[in-house]
């Protein structure tokens, strides 16, 4: 599920909502946009395993305010976030410990979270379906970098062997 998530007054696209993850990620790209530098992070001496299951240090950990929702069904909490500078088509991912923070309750089915508002009431955020989509056809950053650089690449091949 895929939402929008304000975080030091910057609203986030591309929130993944990921009730299995263990850790809130922040991506290295939305860290920049919040205009924070490295000595702002706290050290990290532990590994965080990737989808593909390989081990990444993070670059720190960070707590920063967050808000879910809107006017009077909003919900702010402090949240830590691990700062990983890794691919990713997402700007933040929201595991466990914030969903459980906020109390609350997923349904990639009907792609929606309930939760509870400052105000002590059963809120709703509906997630964007066509916001996930583009995630699954997007390609990170970093990726698209490194493709730029492997077509150059195979420019100056093809140049060479023109010769």
């Amino acid at each position: 599920m895929v939402i929008i998530t304000g975080i030091v007054n910057h609203n986030f696209w591309r929130t993944l909502i990921d009730g299995g993850g263990g850790a809130n990620i922040l991506f290295q790209d939305a860290f920049d946009q919040l205009k924070l530098q490295s000595k702002d992070l706290s050290p990290v001496p532990y590994p965080v395993s990737r989808f593909n299951g390989s081990a990444t240090y993070p670059d720190g950990k960070i707590t920063l305010p967050v808000t879910i929702g809107r006017d009077r069904a909003a919900q702010n909490v402090m949240a830590e976030f691990l700062v990983m500078d890794v691919p990713s088509v997402y700007n933040v991912i929201m595991g466990r410990p914030m969903i459980h923070q906020i109390q609350g309750v997923v349904s990639t089915y009907h792609q929606m979270m309930i939760y509870v508002s400052d105000k002590g009431h059963s809120e709703r955020i509906q997630g964007s379906q066509e916001a996930a989509r583009k995630c699954n056809y997007f390609r990170s950053s970093k990726e698209r970098r490194e493709d730029k650089d492997d077509e150059e690449k195979e420019r100056e091949k093809d140049r060479s062997t023109k010769k």
